[in-house]
């Protein structure tokens, strides 16, 4: 009886428990493979998005440092040229200055001979006995060629040198008129 127990285990109970236990396996099985694939999906998506990054921050990295490169070559383009501006601009206002002090200096140059120029023919007329004609304030500068003070701040140079020519030529005139005068007088002197 016992043999008989047994076989009827064997026959029904052992393929009932093998059945149990390969359906079991199977669906371990599969449950495993459905984990594995989740698993590796999850780390190539993982994979992609840290390559997706890595290759964008080196994309974002080459822009950002060209942007900063192109910034501080227009930066210091900008700087030459306003830089270049204030040196043209300093340059510019230091020949006006210089201009103003050659243009100040010259009528007083003039100034200086037409008075010099006065005197000594005064000296001379005093000397020979001919009443001399009073010096102006302003000495061979008639009121039609006196310089304004804004000319000359202003820089008109050919206004400058045309009523400093004018006063010399002036200055010239009257003093060679006195000189003949003063010899139509030495020459009456003589023959008297």
């Amino acid at each position: 009886e016992r043999h008989k127990i047994w076989m009827q285990i064997i026959k029904k109970e052992i393929p009932k428990a093998h059945k149990v236990m390969m359906v079991q396996h199977g669906s371990n099985l599969s449950n495993s493979k459905k984990y594995a694939e989740l698993v590796q999906k999850e780390v190539k998506r993982k994979l992609t998005k840290y390559q997706k990054m890595t290759k964008d921050s080196a994309g974002r990295v080459k822009k950002l440092s060209k942007e900063v490169i192109l910034y501080w070559r227009k930066s210091d383009k900008e700087e030459r040229e306003a830089k270049k501006v204030r040196a043209k601009e300093a340059k510019k206002k230091r020949k006006e200055e210089e201009e103003v002090r050659e243009a100040h200096r010259q009528e007083k140059k003039l100034n200086f001979l037409l008075t010099q120029t006065e005197l000594y023919s005064h000296f001379i007329a005093k000397k020979q006995g001919i009443q001399p004609e009073p010096v102006p304030a302003n000495p061979g500068a008639p009121a039609s060629i006196k310089l304004t003070e804004d000319d000359v701040i202003n820089g008109n140079e050919l206004l400058i040198r045309r009523k400093a020519k004018q006063a010399a030529m002036l200055a010239v005139q009257k003093q060679q008129d006195k000189t003949k005068d003063f010899d139509s007088n030495m020459n009456n002197l003589r023959t008297t």
